[in-house]
């Protein structure tokens, strides 16, 4: 696919358009359009071309956050909310100015703020904050975010990261590092990027955050069912992997205080 053009390249694109991430496929249309607009662009260079709306999108959605942290935490006094609108206008200057990867990382937002708060003494819960700052757009849950963090990098880079496929990683249902629990019913299998979302959030916050969790988790639940039915697995083996299921529905019912249901199925 990278090294097609016009006609040809617009035609794969829209071929495969199943094979891309839902969220990716409205960037792959436009993509195929482009390619027949701009018949002598490769891959990369009609993916810079279009990627300039993308870029101011992501800063108004970024100075939006920033503009709103006041207004999140309506406890702070009159001095901490002046020192904090005093961030946000540094922040704001560096969004417009944006210029490397480096100054787009959402991280770096939240670490700025965490360091002027505790420099200032402003109490706000890290928790809270992370919360907050997760509604920043990145690349895994927005488009916008996408192209930019990828305009730069080799095509073959950005198709791979445009398709559905997601590295697969164990999750600590009570988090790891205060509970330090590696029991059965702590763990569960996870996409990276979902894993990665989620940070220290505890999880009633972390499905209150991404709703789409619990249908995920409900699903999640349905293939391990899905397994024990089969002929690949031994009695014993089974035993134990019915424990396992039983084990984390009562973990994910506990720490969400509900909201999961032990003995709700997929919807």
């Amino acid at each position: 696919m990278p090294q097609k053009k016009g006609k040809d390249l617009s035609k794969i694109l829209r071929k495969n358009l199943n094979e891309f991430q839902p969220l990716k496929r409205t960037l792959a249309i436009e993509l195929a359009d482009a390619a027949v607009e701009y018949p002598d662009k490769s891959f990369i260079k009609l993916f810079r071309t279009i990627s300039t709306k993308y870029t101011n999108s992501l800063k108004e959605k970024q100075r939006k956050v920033i503009n709103g942290l006041t207004d999140e935490f309506s406890n702070l006094s009159i001095a901490e909310k002046k020192a904090i609108k005093w961030w946000q206008k540094q922040q704001i200057e560096i969004i417009n100015a944006r210029l490397s990867n480096g100054v787009f990382s959402n991280r770096r937002f939240q670490n700025s703020f965490e360091n002027f708060a505790d420099k200032h003494g402003i109490q706000i819960d890290k928790i809270a904050i992370e919360q907050y700052f997760n509604r920043m757009p990145n690349s895994k849950n927005d488009t916008d975010a996408f192209v930019y963090k990828y305009k730069s990098r080799p095509a073959d880079q950005i198709i791979y990261a445009m398709q559905k496929d997601s590295s697969p990683t164990i999750e600590h249902i009570r988090e790891f590092s205060i509970y330090k629990s590696n029991n059965q019913g702590n763990l569960m299998a996870m996409c990276k990027d979902c894993n990665e979302t989620r940070g220290i959030l505890p999880y009633d916050k972390f499905i209150e955050m991404r709703p789409e969790m619990k249908r995920n988790i409900y699903k999640y639940f349905e293939d391990c069912e899905k397994i024990l039915r089969t002929d690949t697995l031994s009695s014993d083996d089974k035993k134990y992997f019915k424990h396992y299921i039983s084990k984390i529905r009562k973990t994910l019912f506990e720490v969400t205080k509900g909201a999961l249901k032990q003995n709700k199925k997929s919807s």
